[in-house]
């Protein structure tokens, strides 16, 4: 039995990455004749890793290349391939795809790197490699032999997801609560700071492919046998497109019909929300929604058309409007809202910081200091990295890898200084964070479930006076640095504000955990 692992080297215990390597190991797991090993590391865990690999002998290692862990993982492929000369390394994900050129040429230990999806590819190097078959033939990757480098032709997409097995999670950390569904790929978006695009570009096939319900029920089944129950997050960014609510109305029914326990939540679009989406919602919640996220971007019409959003303005406000009506973003409905909101960006203006802060304020959407310093990320696979390096706001040379996602600068002076006095005081006043949102959903569960009713109101005021806070500092903020006034002021207003919140947000907090046991003496779930 010949021996294929999985190297994860990660900076903290996110499992949305994972999930990738679950797809990948359990297609591979169709071949009887590979043993497979998944390993997560730390990133400063090299040596460690080094060591246990080696005792392993595997005939390949595969590893997963991010931003994060770029460099981390060549220096990993150059040791290992030294203790293993003849284990062959394979590189994939993003920036793998996005810097193959670059590793294979200055990295010679890498030997082969698989572009996009890569269930199928990845099968077929192992093929390859056991049955002693040249990689010409595979597709979607870029190999090294006989010191030349050669990228193959384009892999088309995997059509039928429902083909796929469903992802192993066995070697999951025991500490995760919320575990990823992707119950779909692709994106019919061309937002200028996503990184889907530089995915499937190379790529023939539909930009976006579903699976069925049933087929994601099964998953979903399959893994609460052994669980009892769990959180889901839905990873998809097309769920439910165009605002049919076909397939949430279809999810619905297949949880009524299935009795799972669960909770999970979902991610929709601002061209999504209609008042029949919204009715399915409601519906949902009844059978385990509990967080619902949308993209919204911005509230400035510059920065959205900058951003190549296909929502509009209107399609935000119309959006907001009808959640508003329903008490989605208030949080009294039982559901925990949050949003998607670029903030910062190397084009921002103080005209664009306004409208940002005004559209979160007119449509009372609960604002944290974390959230208003919300910055894009860039990376060599975002088509607005291109635009940047034009501008000269990039601070680094493009000719190397972008492993720093802020590495580019303002082109408005005035705006990296609101930057760095926002982050000076998200550093001081920590707390203005921890207001448990997730209160508001415990009291809606509470007040199903149980005789005894809880007032939301006490929460929410707390809430509401915390983002009152915040707006009051950005706006500040703003006007010190936009007239040339000294920081002096923001702090003196902000501490009038500080022992009030603290008092608030701990009433909040003791509430939260009063709650959490009550609904779990009850046997309510109520995991996140």
């Amino acid at each position: 039995m010949e021996i294929f692992v999985f190297c994860i080297f990660t900076i903290d215990k996110t499992e949305r990455e994972w999930i990738n390597i679950g797809y990948l190991s359990s297609y591979l797991k169709r071949r009887k004749d590979i043993d497979i090993v998944v390993k997560l590391y730390n990133n400063d865990e090299i040596d460690v890793a080094i060591k246990d690999i080696t005792a392993l002998k595997p005939f390949a290692v595969g590893l997963t290349v991010l931003q994060n862990n770029f460099y981390t993982v060549l220096d990993f492929s150059t040791l290992i391939k030294k203790r293993l000369p003849f284990t062959t390394v394979i590189l994939g994900n993003t920036e793998a795809t996005a810097y193959a050129d670059y590793i294979m040429k200055n990295y010679p230990a890498v030997d082969v790197i698989v572009h996009g999806e890569g269930e199928v590819t990845l099968y077929e190097v192992c093929d390859c490699i056991l049955t002693h078959r040249k990689l010409i033939d595979c597709s979607g990757i870029t190999f090294r032999t006989n010191n030349r480098i050669i990228q193959t032709k384009s892999r088309a997409l995997i059509e039928d997801l429902d083909s796929l097995p469903y992802p192993d999670r066995s070697f999951f950390r025991s500490d995760v609560q919320a575990f990823s569904v992707v119950g779909s790929r692709g994106c019919f978006g061309r937002c200028t700071f996503c990184e889907l695009s530089g995915i499937y570009k190379a790529n023939k096939g539909s930009r976006v492919r579903e699976r069925s319900i049933e087929n994601i029920l099964g998953e979903i089944q399959e893994f609460t046998d052994e669980n009892k129950y769990a959180y889901f997050a839905f990873r998809d960014n097309e769920f439910e497109s165009g605002g049919s609510c076909e397939r949430t109305k279809l999810l619905y029914d297949a949880l009524i019909k299935s009795k799972l326990r669960i909770q999970f939540s979902l991610y929709a679009n601002a061209q999504t929300i209609t008042e029949p989406y919204i009715l399915e919602l409601t519906r949902l919640k009844d059978v385990g929604l509990n967080r619902f996220f949308i993209g919204l971007e911005s509230g400035s019409r510059s920065d959205l058309k900058l951003f190549g959003k296909k929502a509009t303005l209107e399609d935000n406000e119309n959006a907001l409007l009808l959640l508003g009506r329903h008490n989605f973003i208030s949080g009294i409905s039982g559901v925990i809202f949050s949003y998607g909101y670029i903030v910062f960006h190397p084009y921002s203006t103080i005209q664009t910081l306004r409208e940002n802060i005004n559209f979160v304020e007119k449509y009372k959407l609960h604002v944290t200091m974390e959230i208003m310093l919300n910055r894009m990320y860039i990376s060599g696979t975002t088509p607005i990295t291109q635009k940047i390096i034009r501008d000269g706001l990039l601070m680094q040379s493009p000719d190397l890898p972008i492993t720093d996602p802020f590495c580019y600068k303002f082109q408005d002076a005035k705006i990296e200084r609101i930057y760095h006095i926002l982050t000076d005081i998200f550093n001081k006043y920590q707390f203005l964070q921890n207001i448990p949102m997730r209160v508001l959903t415990k009291i809606a569960i509470h007040n199903k479930e149980n005789g005894e009713y809880i007032d939301p109101m006490q929460a929410l005021q707390v809430i509401n006076f915390m983002d009152e806070v915040v707006i009051r500092v950005f706006n500040t903020v703003l006007e010190v640095v936009e007239l040339g006034l000294t920081e002096i002021l923001i702090h003196d207003m902000i501490s009038c504000y500080a022992d009030n919140l603290k008092r608030e947000i701990r009433k909040l907090q003791i509430l939260n955990a009063k709650l959490a046991v009550k609904l779990l003496k009850s046997g309510s779930i109520v995991i996140k």
